[in-house]
């Protein structure tokens, strides 16, 4: 059975993937794929500090990013 990082990282094709909770203040990752996070204080930091804060607001529009480190709305992110 796979987790749902991995299921996700699978239909992505993508080597990193995670299943992330958001509310007003933190996001935690659920699962992951890809990263060293097995204790919960590296699965979780404020919302702000996520890419999960690009995405609110979106109304569910895309938001793709093909190079963090070189996209403008990404590139001086934490």
């Amino acid at each position: 059975m796979w987790s749902n990082g991995t299921l996700a990282a699978r239909v992505t094709g993508c080597g990193r993937a995670f299943v992330t909770l958001v509310d007003e203040e933190r996001s935690f990752w659920k699962s992951c794929v890809g990263v060293d996070a097995t204790a919960i204080a590296a699965r979780q930091n404020p919302v702000r500090e996520s890419f999960c804060y690009f995405l609110v607001g979106l109304a569910g529009d895309p938001f793709i990013v093909d190079d963090a480190a070189t996209d403008p709305r990404t590139r001086d992110h934490p």
